[in-house]
C-alpha cells in the first residue's frame, strides 16, 4: 500500500482540528501546502503535512489533532490542487 499525504488544519487555541486534505500524490501535497501556509501565518492555525498510510494510521499515531473528532464531522477535502482557494470561512 502507498503512503497518503495528509494537510491538517488545527487550531492551536481551541486545539480543534478544521480540516483534512487527503493526496496521494506527495508533490501535490507540498505544492497545496506552500500556496496556503502563509494564509495562515500569525495565527494560532497551524497547516501540517503528514504522511501514513491511510487516515486510520493517521489517527492512531496523531490523535491529539482528533481528540475532539470522534464524530468523524471536520471538513474533509481530498486532491485539492494548488489552484484551490485559501483558508476555509468558518
Amino acid at each position: 500500500m502507498n503512503s497518503m499525504h495528509f494537510i491538517v488544519h488545527f487550531d492551536r487555541s481551541s486545539s480543534t482540528l478544521l480540516e483534512l486534505e487527503t493526496f496521494e500524490d506527495g508533490d501535490e501535497a507540498f505544492e497545496r501546502l506552500l500556496a496556503i501556509e502563509m494564509d495562515f501565518f500569525g495565527t494560532c492555525i497551524d497547516v501540517i503535512l503528514i504522511g501514513a498510510k491511510s487516515e486510520a494510521v493517521l489517527r492512531r499515531l496523531h490523535g491529539e489533532f482528533f481528540a475532539g473528532d470522534e464524530s468523524n464531522t471536520i471538513r474533509k477535502i481530498s486532491g485539492v490542487n494548488s489552484s484551490a482557494e485559501g483558508p476555509s470561512a468558518n
